[in-house]
């Protein structure tokens, strides 16, 4: 029985998914959710449209035209907040998704109110597809499908006829309990789906030893950090010192720890999202718009705690304004600054590295 009810949490709260799978796929669900609300905000907008160009033509859509309008205005605001918001306001996209939701709800009670002996035909068709456009929790769309459903219950029982009422009773239950069911399946589904996508991605994108972005994913990233800066890039190079040795006298165990330590300490500086593990030894970090001094600051107090543990590191770092950069001299300017200090470094030891 307790298996029983986690399963169903797991699936009510994250779509059958762990909660850091859920969280991690989340940036995809906001992405997918801005696509989604432009797409149908844009074709809602240009349905009502032609629906309020029939009223002028057609008695009996006349007594919609309100609705109608009302439908339009809601969903043009929706459409032009889509467009001026990031996909890093994650509770925008939510909000803007279930006003669009409830709008399109809304209108579909509306529509089966105006025939007072008609069946409401219109919410029940918005009631069944309309959820399945979005990803979110399904216990959040579950609510507000419910919601509106009492509401359509509830409005038909006060407007319609007892025989239209009735029916719109019994098809309101049905299809709210379907509409719930097959939207909490939908969303399993495609939010698997999602996930299993960034999964592959994060395979294809991340070193598997350190959990860094790997070359690949270097090399599709750095060409656009200068379009990101506002004033400055600032690329740390830096080079593993005696991986080589320690592999030979302690074994690649020891190598891999040390590769591992050296990238979590790297990750605590400076986060994971523009550091990387490039080569078996080697490393780059980049940073937008900070000072030169500030940055490096911060890496000779990384170098401090690898030192601390007894590894090394030489690093190579280069900083330039916006406007002058070129990318590639960037980075290889700072991989050619680290290996003059890998030089150095190994010079202090007596060991002649005029060779790489």
């Amino acid at each position: 029985m307790g298996k029983v009810l986690e399963r169903f949490k797991k699936i009510i709260l994250y779509a059958g998914l762990d909660k850091e799978e859920f969280e991690g796929a989340r940036p995809d669900f906001v992405r997918l959710n801005y696509a989604n609300l432009r797409v149908f905000a844009s074709i809602s907008i240009l349905y009502l449209i032609g629906l309020l160009v029939s009223t002028y033509k057609n008695s009996i859509a006349m007594i919609n035209q309100e609705v109608y309008m009302f439908g339009l205005i809601i969903c043009t605001i929706i459409l032009i907040l889509s467009f001026i918001s990031t996909f890093k306001k994650t509770n925008l996209v939510y909000v803007l998704v279930y006003l669009f939701l409830a709008t399109v709800l809304a209108v579909g009670i509306q529509l089966g109110l105006s025939q007072p002996d008609q069946l409401s035909a219109t919410f029940l068709i918005f009631l069944m597809t309309a959820p399945l456009l979005f990803y979110d929790k399904p216990y959040r769309i579950g609510i507000l499908l419910i919601l509106f459903d009492i509401i359509f219950i509830f409005t038909s029982k006060a407007v319609k006829t007892s025989v239209a009422s009735q029916t719109d009773l019994l098809n309101g239950v049905c299809f709210g309990t379907l509409s719930c069911v097959l939207n909490t399946r939908n969303l399993m589904v495609r939010c698997e789906r999602v996930w299993f996508g960034r999964r592959m991605q994060n395979i294809a994108e991340l070193d598997v030893l350190t959990g860094l972005k790997n070359r690949n994913s270097f090399e599709q990233s750095y060409p656009l950090c200068a379009s990101v800066a506002r004033k400055n890039v600032v690329c740390i190079f830096a080079d593993v010192n005696g991986l080589h040795e320690l592999n030979n006298t302690k074994g690649h165990e020891a190598g891999d720890e040390m590769l591992k330590f050296i990238a979590e300490e790297l990750i605590k500086e400076f986060g994971d999202e523009d550091s990387y593990r490039i080569g078996g030894d080697e490393y780059v970090v980049l940073i937008c718009d900070q000072k030169e001094e500030l940055v490096r600051d911060r890496i000779q107090r990384v170098m401090k705690i690898i030192e601390d543990h007894h590894y090394h590191i030489s690093v190579g770092l280069v900083s330039e304004p916006v406007k002058d950069i070129d990318m590639e001299k960037l980075i290889k300017t700072a991989d050619e600054r680290m290996y003059e200090a890998k030089r150095q470094y190994y010079q202090s030891m007596g060991i002649d590295r005029r060779k790489r």
